[in-house]
């Protein structure tokens, strides 16, 4: 199964793990989990493109799982894993204007709930030092927040996974992503 992996200098981010690069054209060598996997505690950790935006770092790379895969809501567990290359596309310039199509949807957002300025200040800021997770994140908590008044509850849950939604639409458009078996 293809899927995505975030990390930074070749590193996970959670764990700080180096995952083999690929070389010379081939997929880096497999990553093995030792015992059941389970979300948060052990396996090869990936992301759909669905779940993407709730992962977002410096580095994208496909990867390919195998063995026993779990799919979570959060994220696609498996016993093992390889790179197979990196999302050339998701350079900080593309990181930058994910960020400020975020800024865009939140200031678009607060034209119905100006209650969320505080929100798009947050989204505003990240901009500057590549924060293209954060970004998205504060703007999906402000489509939740417009939707209820609060930063809880089913309707809340609602409206941010469909601002999520559209911010994985958007990623898979601009770089060109697939969820596609292999």
């Amino acid at each position: 199964m293809r899927a995505y992996k975030v990390l930074n200098d070749g590193r996970s981010p959670f764990t700080a793990a180096r995952w083999p690069l690929p070389s010379g054209g081939e997929p880096g060598e497999w990553v093995e989990a030792d015992g059941p996997i389970a979300l948060c505690t052990n396996g090869v950790h990936a992301a759909s493109t669905e779940q993407l935006p709730h992962w977002l770092g410096m580095e994208l790379w496909e990867v390919e799982l195998g063995g026993e895969i779990v799919c979570d809501e959060a994220a696609l567990i498996a016993s093992r894993g390889r790179l197979v290359g990196e999302v050339a596309a998701w350079d900080e310039a593309m990181r930058q204007q994910y960020a400020r199509w975020c800024l865009g949807r939140a200031q678009e957002i607060t034209q119905h709930y100006p209650p969320g300025e505080g929100l798009v200040a947050k989204v505003s800021h990240t901009i500057w030092w590549g924060g293209a997770g954060p970004a998205g994140y504060f703007t999906a908590m402000l489509a939740g927040e417009s939707a209820t008044g609060m930063h809880h509850g089913p309707e809340y849950d609602v409206a941010f996974a469909a601002e999520r939604a559209l911010q994985a639409e958007y990623l898979r458009r601009e770089l060109g992503l697939t969820d596609a078996p292999g």
